[in-house]
């Protein structure tokens, strides 16, 4: 009899503890809904204020057309020569690489100036 009520008393906890868990998952779930909602929300109030304005309508417009005709341009030099738009990709990326280590060399000189600087006074 005892180990009957220690079994239910055992189940009761677990079935308690498992709810609890699960309502959790929920409460996260339903907050990335939250936030996505408020995130979406002001996207759209965002983009309502900007469409109310003549000009901002046509910059819209003129930046969305732009956007559109650049996205064609380099899915069509992606189409045609693939390994080549690669290869750009990459001469970039070195570049922009090198110039990043050189500004980290920069701006590790300007901080060991001015560490030693400091030190002097």
């Amino acid at each position: 009899m005892q180990n009957e009520m220690n079994s239910t008393n055992y189940n009761n906890d677990t079935a308690y503890n498992n709810s609890n868990f699960n309502n959790t998952e929920a409460n996260g779930s339903d907050y990335g809904k939250l936030l996505f909602g408020a995130f979406a929300g002001a996207v759209a109030g965002a983009v309502a204020v900007l469409i109310m304005d003549k000009g901002s309508r046509s910059n819209v417009s003129s930046g969305a057309s732009s956007l559109k005709d650049m996205t064609v341009g380099i899915a069509k030099e992606l189409k045609n020569d693939p390994q080549g738009f690669v290869n750009k990709i990459q001469e970039k990326s070195q570049v922009i690489s090198s110039v990043a280590q050189e500004a980290s060399k920069s701006i590790q000189q300007i901080a060991d100036k001015a560490i030693s600087d400091s030190s002097v006074q």
